[in-house]
């Protein structure tokens, strides 16, 4: 059995980012899926009318082949949603992290979202598995930090990597789901 080691988000988060599918999973009829989410918290930062109470955040995750950059609309500390806009703040680092690797995280936004993700990406934080994990993958000391400034974070610095294209011998392969797409 998987344990959950996640804390649960508040209400109010929950209240911003929970959407189910259509068709509910079979085997886990509470599943929410991610791009749902991020759908719906856009949906409600665009309607927001409130003047000063949507700010932009930005991130970059720098690793020794390159820096990925993003960006994500947040509620600020006054709006209701700013626990959904920590929230997803923290996943879309994690998604990430996950998808190009990294060890040095360089944040840039309003300071509450960003003191929020710092301490979220500390030891003993939320994402302290992602801040045992990278080190070792990565042999360098994990940090966050926070720019003074937009233009002090990295550049975005993507390279692609062409993979082997000998077929024969040991390999991992992802079945896609569907019969006419593979990926080895």
């Amino acid at each position: 059995m998987c344990e959950v080691t996640d804390p649960m988000m508040s209400d109010a988060a929950m209240k911003y980012l929970l959407v189910r599918p259509g068709v509910p999973a079979p085997l886990d009829p509470n599943f929410c899926p991610f791009i749902l989410s991020k759908r719906q918290y856009l949906k409600r930062i665009a309607d927001c009318l409130e003047f000063g109470k949507v700010a932009d955040f930005h991130f970059a995750i720098e690793r020794p082949d390159g820096c990925g950059r993003d960006s994500l609309p947040v509620f600020t500390k006054s709006h209701e949603g700013f626990d959904a806009s920590v929230f997803l703040a923290g996943e879309a680092i994690r998604y990430m992290l996950w998808q190009r690797g990294g060890y040095k995280v360089t944040l840039f936004g309003p300071k509450e979202v960003c003191d929020a993700v710092t301490a979220a990406y500390s030891a003993g934080g939320k994402y302290d598995f992602e801040v045992r994990t990278m080190p070792k993958i990565y042999g360098t000391k994990w940090s966050v930090s926070t720019a003074a400034k937009l233009e002090s974070l990295p550049a975005n610095k993507e390279a692609p990597i062409q993979c082997g294209k000998v077929a024969s011998g040991n390999r991992i392969a992802f079945d896609l789901g569907k019969s006419d797409v593979k990926t080895v």
